[in-house]
């Protein structure tokens, strides 16, 4: 909005990360505790616990007040997808989860430990992020079955939506290639503003494969799973694989994908598979969480940090920005 070019790669983390500062200003400065009132005779809100922000920054100036008290959390948790260097930067210094690929098991626990340190570079505890890596599980009574509904789900993947809807992630018209003759992906980075972390996604997915990416073989795979795993087996053997990830990249959580054909088929099925046959066992496990409660999501993620049994976890020490006067 605003602009009729997209902004470069590292610029919008530099924008987003002013950005920050400015909002934790106002959801941490503007309003003291106690500014509602709530009275008949003092009204709705005292005036004097209500502070002007005054924010001069690069890409963002303010000066005026946060337009409606805080919520219970003031910050809202602050989730992110961001696997470039500039992204794992930005994500040291603010967030609180991230949403990232998790393919490739010791390159996750790789980015894992890099995300960490650069938390603690920030004076943040390394535990104050967490991490929650794509995974799309097809899960089936019997190994058969479920390898049966693997295969009906990726005979229908339609990899030309796929393809047109990656080439709006990417920026990339891939109509200009042939759709059988390999690309180089790695280019791709040279478009400043492409999304270096599917970038990355589509060049795992290649080297698992062990053959050069196609236009095809990209748009089949990102309609099927979005480059997420289908780990395929019975409600016990991917239990395995939700612990295995727990304990050997650090993770803290998952998102649950699924294929856009089994969707777009049986969404009903979808729903009622990981409560009925998965959760079932993934419960018994010690290494799972306790059930969210209802304080909010912030406190489901200090909830989440605590429950974690292989390694000790302490409240979030992350310091907040109050430029108020």
């Amino acid at each position: 909005m605003g602009s009729t070019t997209a902004i470069p790669h590292d610029e919008r983390y530099a924008q987003a990360d002013e950005y920050m500062d400015l909002m934790y200003s106002l959801w941490e400065g503007s309003w003291e505790a106690g500014a509602q009132t709530w009275t008949r005779e003092k009204g709705a809100y005292d005036p004097t616990k209500i502070h002007k922000i005054h924010f001069d920054g690069l890409y963002y100036q303010m000066s005026g007040y946060a337009q409606a008290h805080p919520s219970p959390q003031r910050t809202p948790v602050l989730f992110q997808a961001g696997a470039s260097a500039s992204g794992k930067q930005f994500a040291g210094k603010h967030a609180e989860a991230i949403f990232c690929g998790g393919t490739d098991m010791k390159k996750l626990a790789e980015f894992v430990r890099e995300v960490r340190a650069i938390a603690v570079e920030n004076g943040r505890l390394a535990t104050d992020v967490n991490f929650c890596p794509m995974i799309a599980p097809i899960v089936g009574r019997t190994m058969e079955e479920a390898q049966a509904k693997h295969d009906r789900y990726e005979k229908n993947a339609d990899w030309e939506g796929g393809l047109a809807t990656i080439s709006s992630f990417m920026n990339v018209d891939f109509s200009q290639y042939p759709v059988d003759e390999p690309f180089d992906v790695e280019g791709l980075k040279e478009r400043s503003s492409a999304i270096h972390s599917l970038i990355n996604s589509a060049k795992n997915f290649a080297e698992q494969r062990g053959k050069p990416l196609t236009p095809r073989m990209l748009g089949h795979a990102f309609a099927f799973c979005g480059f997420g795993q289908p780990y395929v087996g019975t409600p016990e053997s991917i239990a395995d694989v939700f612990e295995s990830f727990i304990n050997e990249a650090d993770i803290d959580g998952f998102n649950v994908a699924c294929t856009s054909s089994f969707l777009l088929l049986f969404p009903p099925r979808f729903l009622l598979t990981y409560p009925r046959c998965l959760e079932p066992r993934i419960i018994r496990r010690p290494c799972r969480a306790p059930y969210p409660c209802a304080h909010g999501a912030r406190h489901n993620v200090e909830r989440l940090r605590r429950a974690r049994w292989y390694f000790p976890r302490e409240p979030s020490s992350r310091k907040r920005c109050e430029d108020v006067t």
